[in-house]
């Protein structure tokens, strides 16, 4: 059997006030892992944001998509010849596009097994499965149910495809025709019951099957993040978080936190340097750090090993504030950690309080971790978002006001988006705020899709440029450049990073 996942194509708004990441399918790694362990050596990853980035074309009103063309997509799938494509839909921005890649694979063979997973298809798999061109949806953690898919696929007639197996699968659903008249389709929503625990014993992600090099290219070519990386690949220390944040849709997909162990963690770090010539690790994940004694127990590792003077990490998408001192942070910078990515997100203490529960931002301690972080030569950015429900204008301002000063490297700006399965999405829609001509793939953090109270859209999209014109023009006065994008390699030199 030959199986091809693909990561689609994305878009950005026409304005181009956002970023354009082309972040690596780290899910589809995972999914190809645990086939090629399953027995299925036919595997393949089809990379078709990266390796398509810098060809653009005009998609819907008002944005263009960016990606490998249709055409060229069709040619790798004949090329390839697949029995089953599974694509990947990590956020609703996407959707569109993964539903073109299942709808290219049957105008290809259409007998071709389409599957498509990902945080919006768990939440809505029936808006999905309408399309006829679609088979499968994957709910949930994705690894188990798609093997035990294509376990139970039979090939060749679509009609016997749904054998009794694939009816007791949990974390798919589908949908049942009939040739009867007037029988309407029906669809079998079998929810994931059952989540992995044992995170040791789960196979390692296919990271060879992954375009590293291009993505090394794009990381530093177009300065999409702050700083210049060396050769990387994506990993987890752990799945989920014990946070419960009104903007976070982590219990959808990854409900309660399962870590994996040091040692298992510290394998794949020297199995990716070793085989791949790996030599920067991103911890992409909810938060890695809930138990400190398995990070501990890492960056020991990492030391011990001598890895640490050849391997970088970091975690690109926050760092849970709460948990960090400065013998903690400098156990990890010994280890090979040389950037902290700060989750500030508000100056109001009552809304940090109110919104992010759990989290327990306190910015009194975060000033601390700022200082700390700063005497240890790390690079800082820092994460704050505007909008948040129950945010006045004057919040926003003093928010601005409040960051501009802090003496870290970056700041990244978002606006608080209410993604689909939040407590966030429930009271926009409960409050009917949404923008007249909102649709789920506007959501992004460059735009406002919501009614934020005495703010229009515009006046927010404004205040997110204004707020990084602000933190750039007043460390320019205090003689230096803040923001790193190309220059950021003087920084790394600096401090030995490199």
């Amino acid at each position: 059997m030959r199986i091809l996942l693909v990561q689609p194509a994305s878009n950005i708004m026409k304005n181009r006030k956002e970023g354009k990441p082309a972040l690596q399918p780290l899910g589809l790694a995972y999914i190809a892992g645990t086939l090629i362990d399953g027995g299925y050596k036919n595997v393949k990853i089809l990379d078709a944001l990266a390796e398509g980035y810098y060809n653009e074309t005009p998609f819907k009103k008002d944005y263009i998509r960016y990606g490998l063309s249709p055409d060229e997509i069709k040619k790798r799938i004949k090329e390839f010849n697949p029995d089953i494509v599974g694509v990947s839909c990590i956020c609703n921005l996407r959707q569109y596009q993964a539903l073109e890649i299942c709808e290219l694979a049957k105008e290809v063979n259409e007998n071709i097994v389409t599957v498509i997973g990902g945080n919006p298809i768990t939440i809505e798999p029936k808006w999905f499965l309408k399309r006829e061109y679609l088979d499968f949806a994957v709910l949930g953690e994705g690894e188990q149910p798609f093997l035990e898919l294509v376990q139970s696929i039979k090939l060749g007639n679509p009609n016997i495809w749904l054998t009794e197996d694939i009816s007791k699968i949990n974390g798919i659903a589908y949908k049942v025709h009939s040739s009867q008249p007037d029988f309407k389709t029906k669809y079998v929503i079998n929810p994931q019951k059952v989540w992995r625990k044992d995170m040791d014993n789960m196979p390692f992600p296919a990271h060879h099957l992954l375009p590293l090099d291009k993505h090394l290219e794009i990381w530093n070519k177009e300065g999409y993040h702050y700083y210049p990386a060396r050769k990387f690949t994506s990993m987890v220390m752990s799945r989920g978080c014990p946070n419960k944040c009104e903007h976070c849709p982590h219990s959808v997909v990854f409900p309660g936190y399962r870590p994996r162990s040091a040692k298992n963690i510290f394998k794949e770090v020297k199995m990716v340097h070793e085989q791949l010539g790996v030599v920067e690790i991103q911890f992409h994940e909810y938060n890695g750090i809930v138990v400190w004694s398995i990070v501990e127990e890492f960056c020991k590792l990492m030391i011990d090993s001598g890895l640490n003077k050849k391997v970088s990490w970091g975690w690109p998408i926050g760092i849970w504030l709460k948990v960090l001192n400065y013998d903690r942070l400098k156990l990890m910078r010994e280890s090979g950690m040389f950037y902290v990515d700060l989750a500030i997100e508000s100056s109001n203490q009552k809304i940090l309080n109110n919104l992010m529960k759990g989290k327990d931002v306190d910015l009194s301690h975060t000033m601390n971790v700022i200082k700390w972080s700063r005497e240890l030569g790390y690079y800082i950015n820092c994460f704050f978002m505007l909008g948040l429900e129950g945010q006045t204008k004057k919040d926003i301002e003093d928010t601005i006001t409040f960051s501009s000063k802090l003496d870290v490297d970056t700041i990244a700006y978002f606006i608080a988006q209410p993604l689909p399965g939040t407590p966030f999405w429930d009271h926009c829609v409960e409050k009917k705020l949404f923008n007249d001509d909102f649709e789920t793939f506007h959501l992004r953090y460059g735009k406002s899709n919501i009614e934020v109270e005495g703010i229009t859209s515009e006046e927010l999209e404004h205040y997110r440029h204004k707020a990084r014109e602000d933190f750039v023009n007043y460390w320019k006065k205090h003689g230096r450049k803040p923001y790193a994008g190309k220059r950021g390699k003087d920084f790394l030199l600096k401090r030995g990073c490199e």
